[in-house]
């Protein structure tokens, strides 16, 4: 089932709802774990699933923003679901929800990709749990969005345009570069920068690059 966490008097366009997936299988458990969510005023729309069927289709026709899962359920646990989602969206954080962990076993969930784990007897520990989780999620999901933006201006653009190592080799260079300079990507990163400069430019060139660094 499908829930909203805000009364329609509070919700307005500028708060974005995300999207919480909680496997669960204790309906008790499932009522505790979004009350400590509205408690933290997080704007959500949840979804509960208690099987790994279920779970399947929900990360393809619900698409959530974080998982939250219990670690051991009939038929089903954490890290399975933890595996599934990161072949699917290896972009959502998951969490764990378990009522024992100990700190070899909270170590190996952390290295595989977890992002949390939250314990059942201290459930006041989610709200803030979900808030960090989200808040890296969307920071590198901003990253990358800037990476994909400077990589498709980078292609297209009539301007020459390199990235320039440290060790003075050229690392990156676009097709207007190539095409402009004359040379192939190869012959470009195989030589110093400053072979390509002529004789009479190199000291200031060296000077510009001094500068910048």
């Amino acid at each position: 089932h499908a829930f909203h966490s805000l009364s329609d008097e509070r919700r307005n366009l500028d708060v974005k709802e995300r999207k919480i997936l909680i496997v669960e299988d204790e309906k008790a458990y499932v009522e505790l774990l979004e009350f400590q969510i509205k408690k933290a005023e997080i704007p959500f729309i949840l979804l509960v699933v208690s099987d790994e069927a279920g779970f399947k289709k929900a990360l393809v026709d619900f698409i959530p923003d974080i998982i939250l899962s219990d670690y051991l359920m009939s038929g089903f646990d954490g890290m399975t679901a933890f595996k599934i989602s990161q072949r699917v969206l290896p972009d959502v954080p998951v969490i764990l929800v378990t009522a024992v962990m100990d700190d070899e076993q909270a170590s190996d969930c952390v290295k595989q990709g977890i992002s949390d784990y939250v314990l059942k007897n201290n459930l006041s520990r989610v709200g803030a749990a979900v808030r960090v989780a989200l808040a890296k999620r969307d920071e590198r999901l901003k990253w990358k969005n800037a990476e994909e933006e400077r990589d498709v201006y980078f292609s297209l653009s009539p301007d020459m345009i390199c990235i320039l190592g440290y060790d003075g080799y050229l690392k990156q260079v676009n097709p207007a570069f190539v095409r402009i300079s004359g040379f192939n990507t190869d012959d470009l990163m195989s030589r110093p920068f400053i072979d390509y400069v002529h004789a009479d430019d190199r000291e200031v060139t060296r000077q510009k690059i001094g500068a910048l660094l």
